[in-house]
């Protein structure tokens, strides 16, 4: 009985962080969805803009003329022309990929608290992104300021793994690093300035492949 107890109570604390995570992420819902944005048409806005080349995309209609350079960023209109594409335009479909950009900058901030001191440090972290004023508000419209936060903090995270790792390993995780950075440049050129960053988590993996 003792031990069918203290089995328990070892499941229990293994499984703590996860449900302590799952918490902050259900916060983090509940306040983008209490502080939700949809869609804004005023005059030359960008979140018009944006739907307009992606319902475009929806339709099989490819970005063409300076004023549909938008639809370049690949990683930011192309998910959200397939939503577009399979539940239609909208407040409620357009806000689909930047909120899951959001909760994923939560979910990031804790696999680097916990990667760079402890679990605890990261539950920490995801919950002060998770209740972050500028998050909670651009984390429910169609703008790329909920995704590229997102893209660089998992691009670092996948560079520090990639720093104690070797050969193979290492070489998958500075791919990922890099795959991720790439995607943030397409959703936002300006995400290119995190480069450095980056780099210096990977540092030692690239060090070694030299």
């Amino acid at each position: 009985m003792a031990a069918r107890v203290t089995g328990r109570a070892s499941r229990l604390r293994r499984a703590a962080p996860g449900l302590a995570l799952a918490g902050v992420l259900a916060g983090a819902l509940a306040l983008r969805l209490w502080a939700f944005g949809g869609l804004s048409f005023g005059f030359l806005s960008d979140d018009s803009r944006y739907a307009a080349v992606a319902q475009n995309l929806a339709h099989g209609h490819l970005p063409a003329g300076p004023s549909e350079w938008f639809g370049a960023r690949i990683a930011f209109l192309w998910p959200v022309a397939g939503i577009f594409r399979v539940a239609g335009a909208g407040d409620y479909s357009a806000a689909v990929w930047p909120l899951a950009g959001s909760l994923a900058s939560v979910a990031a901030a804790y696999l680097r608290g916990r990667e760079l001191a402890t679990r605890r440090a990261g539950l920490v972290a995801a919950a002060i992104v998770a209740a972050a004023p500028l998050e909670v508000l651009m984390g429910t419209r169609l703008r790329p300021d909920a995704l590229v936060p997102a893209l660089v903090a998992l691009s670092v995270w996948c560079a520090l793994h990639a720093a104690p790792a070797r050969g193979r390993a290492a070489a998958g995780w500075a791919l990922g690093a890099g795959a991720l950075l790439g995607a943030g440049w397409s959703v936002r050129e300006s995400a290119l300035v995190m480069a450095p960053v980056v780099v210096a988590a990977g540092w030692r993996a690239g060090r070694r492949a030299i």
